[in-house]
This record gives structure tokens, C-alpha cells and sequence, in this order.
């Protein structure tokens, strides 16, 4: 795995480039390339191991760099992937391997989940990164190791469902609400 962005043009070039292009043919083309993207993504969240803490060690960071750099510069579809396989990953996450370095990779994933949740178009990221957290929170809420683990990013996720609980979206607003909860029923320090 290597920590490149998903897409080698920015979104205003590809505005541009769809502008310029006769009718149907590059739309066609993005659309194509978001969902194969979108699945490619998706099945990096699904095959990550469970279990496998040599596995996640040699894994983690390129993943942890990979959703951070294309979470910018994806169209909505792919974002949505990043977010759910953040989650998945977090829900995943051994705590030996989630706590190594002061917890950085809990940290920068939930920078993750925070850029999809401030998507202020789509719905579809913000309740996908809500998603991800509430699974955070319910783990954590349920194992104090894990809890002792995400406690280095305690504050980013506090400030995330803040964030969240008042989102337009009811489905996303109640989930932060549930997530908040769970949150505060975390065993460690």
C-alpha cells in the first residue's frame, strides 16, 4: 500500500476537464472511476484483519495516510467509502497496535471521520463518519482497554459529536447523541 491520493487531478480540474469534454463521455468516465474507487476503498475497511496484530502494524500507517490524503479530494462517493472503512478499521483496531506512538493512528483517523463530518452537501458522509464514531464509542464504552486507547483522542471525538449532534440530518443527529452517551460511559482515566 502506498499513501497517494485517489485522484491525480483536483476537483476544479475535473470540473474543467467535464466542461470541455463532449456530453456523457467524461461524466460517464468520473462515475466509473468514483465507484470503482469507492469499492476499492471498501474492501480495504472489510479485509483489514481482525486479530492480526502483526498484520494491522504493518498496515495501519500506510491506510492511516492513505484516508487522510484522498478524504480531501474525493468526490462524495468515495468519501463515504473512506468513512465507513475508518469505522470498520476502528472497530478493528487491536488497542496494542491502536496505542502505539500515544495512540497517533486513533488520532488521525478520527481527523478523518471530522473532515467527513464538516462535508456541509452530503449527508451521506457526515452519517457515514458518525457512524464510524458511534462504533468507537460503543467498543470503548464496553472494554477499557480500548477506552485507554482512544484516550489520546478523547477531545477530538467530544468536539466531533458536538459538531454532529446539531447536524440538519435527524438519522446523523441522533447517532452523535447516542455516540455522546457512550462516550461518557468510558471506564478509563
Amino acid at each position: 500500500l502506498t499513501a497517494t491520493p485517489l485522484s491525480s487531478s483536483s476537483p476544479e480540474q475535473g470540473d474543467a476537464e467535464k466542461s470541455m469534454s463532449g456530453p456523457g463521455s467524461s461524466i460517464k468516465k468520473e462515475k466509473t472511476n468514483a465507484a470503482m474507487r469507492s469499492r476499492a476503498i471498501e474492501c480495504l475497511g472489510s479485509a483489514w484483519p481482525a486479530g492480526e496484530v502483526a498484520t494491522q502494524r504493518k498496515t495501519i500507517d500506510n491506510l492511516v495516510a492513505l484516508f487522510a490524503t484522498s478524504i480531501t479530494a474525493s468526490v462524495w462517493r468515495v468519501r463515504v467509502a473512506i468513512t465507513a472503512s475508518v469505522g470498520k478499521i476502528l472497530i478493528k483496531i487491536s488497542p496494542v497496535v491502536g496505542s502505539l506512538n500515544n495512540s497517533r493512528a486513533i488520532i488521525e483517523l478520527v481527523k478523518v471521520l471530522r473532515v467527513g463530518a464538516d462535508d456541509i452537501k452530503f449527508h451521506q458522509v457526515r452519517e457515514s463518519s458518525v457512524a464510524g464514531v458511534l462504533a468507537l464509542c460503543n467498543r470503548a464504552a464496553k472494554d477499557e482497554t480500548v477506552a485507554r486507547m482512544c484516550q489520546p483522542a478523547t477531545a477530538l471525538l467530544r468536539a466531533l459529536l458536538r459538531h454532529l449532534r446539531d447536524d440538519t440530518d435527524p438519522a446523523t443527529a441522533q447517532k452523535a447523541a447516542v455516540a455522546q452517551l457512550e462516550l461518557e460511559k468510558w471506564k478509563s482515566e
